[in-house]
């Protein structure tokens, strides 16, 4: 079956096995699906089919890592990878260069690193980000 959206004509599919819902972008036929709970707006990558979910608010790219469903969120400014811990969902970020791991904590969003080495934790201080341990 295919409908068409009364407001923008946009192509509308129903899966034959769960009549999921599968609208196609007008610009390049896209496959968006929608999650059946809340209605999620759901992207398939055409190159590794891995699942991307954009955020309701912000549409903000937020990804699932096959492995472990760790959401990756990307940044809108640059696109470095942001993850959420499953414990918490505290933000780690990854720094471009080394992808050392970058922490903010929750409170003041002082940023925190982990070295390489032993992962102690490094604390940047406001001011000056003399490091401080």
């Amino acid at each position: 079956p295919l409908y068409y959206q009364q407001s923008d004509l946009t192509p509308l599919y129903y899966q034959q096995s769960d009549l999921t819902p599968i609208y196609y972008q007008q610009s390049d036929l896209t496959p968006i699906y929608y999650q059946q709970s809340d209605l999620t707006p759901l992207y398939y990558q055409q190159s590794d089919l891995t699942p991307l979910y954009y955020q309701q608010s912000d549409l903000t790219p937020l990804y699932y890592q096959q492995s472990d469903l760790t959401p990756l969120y990307y940044q809108q400014s640059d696109l470095t990878p942001i993850y959420y811990q499953q414990s918490d969902l505290t933000p780690i970020y990854y720094q471009q260069s080394d992808l050392t791991p970058l922490y903010y904590q929750q409170s003041d969003l002082t940023p925190l690193y982990y070295q390489q080495s032993d992962l102690t934790p490094i604390y940047y201080q406001q001011s000056d980000l003399t490091p401080l341990y």
